[in-house]
């Protein structure tokens, strides 16, 4: 009995060595290119550097003033005046785009102006904060490697939208609509909206301004969770909760890692024209 069961038992050990082996060699590629993505992450300046002089009682004036604003000045831009709905479809379509468009724009020199009135006797880019670096260097891998993971993203998305099908905000909608007609001025509207106006005024609140702030009060991971989370309630919309806490995280850690927040607006960006470009094609 114990003979017959010996070249079992071996056969099974040279499964188990070969199954070994062959996790070793995933866990030692996956190693590698997170080195690749992330490589600097434990070269970071020392955390006390991003210690911001402003304390929590500002930070959520800041907050709770932007977010009033936003919803004082959102619903007149985009419900006055009537939209004619008799005109043709193209037309509205149209008008509706450049509406969200310049409420984008509003919110950007809104969120700009509310920085600086609240900030601007701390002199925060004379200190470093808000830093910003045009020249190519390893952000621009970063930037790249943390782009690999947009399709989980995207299934993120899918899995809310599947949970939550009937809760979809106005620039969605409109957007879904407008795609349909490949009207070239509608797209380019939109595709301000979402490449250049969005993702710089949101990077500047949620990274720029608050993840800094929430590193006097907790370390570096917990800091980039609350500012994620914060990130995605402000969009008001359950159906994209999960999904824009993942995106937060991204950017998050993609401002940790390369102190230059053009990395996080950057990727932002590619996040945003990649789901134009998804949307497009379904």
């Amino acid at each position: 009995m114990c003979t017959g069961g010996m070249p079992v038992d071996r056969e099974k050990e040279e499964d188990k060595k070969e199954s070994d082996k062959g996790y070793h060699w995933l866990r030692s590629k996956l190693g590698n290119f997170l080195r690749w993505g992330f490589g600097h992450v434990n070269e970071l300046p020392p955390q006390t550097q991003w210690e911001v002089p402003w304390g929590l009682g500002r930070v959520c004036w800041i907050l709770v003033s932007w977010a009033f604003i936003f919803a004082t000045i959102g619903s007149p831009i985009l419900s006055f005046p009537p939209m004619d709905m008799t005109q043709p479809e193209l037309i509205i379509n149209r008008k509706y785009a450049l509406r969200f468009l310049l409420l984008d724009v509003l919110q950007l020199g809104t969120t700009i102006g509310l920085l600086v009135w609240n900030l601007a006797q701390f002199q925060p880019l004379k200190r470093g904060w808000f830093p910003v670096r045009f020249w190519p260097g390893q952000w621009i891998r970063y930037v790249f490697f943390a782009s690999l993971f947009f399709p989980c993203v995207d299934g993120a998305a899918k899995l809310g939208q599947h949970i939550f099908p009937t809760d979809c905000d106005t620039l969605t909608l409109s957007l879904s609509d407008s795609l349909g007609t490949r009207d070239p001025v509608t797209l380019g509207l939109y595709f301000a909206i979402m490449a250049l106006c969005a993702p710089l005024w949101e990077e500047i609140m949620f990274r720029g301004f608050l993840l800094p702030s929430l590193l006097r009060y907790m370390p570096m991971v917990p800091a980039i969770l609350v500012s994620a989370v914060v990130f995605a309630v402000a969009h008001w919309n359950i159906q994209r909760l999960f999904p824009l806490v993942i995106l937060g995280v991204l950017f998050g850690s993609l401002f940790a890692t390369s102190r230059n927040l053009l990395s996080p607006i950057l990727l932002h960006s590619l996040w945003n024209v990649y789901t134009l470009l998804s949307m497009s094609f379904r």
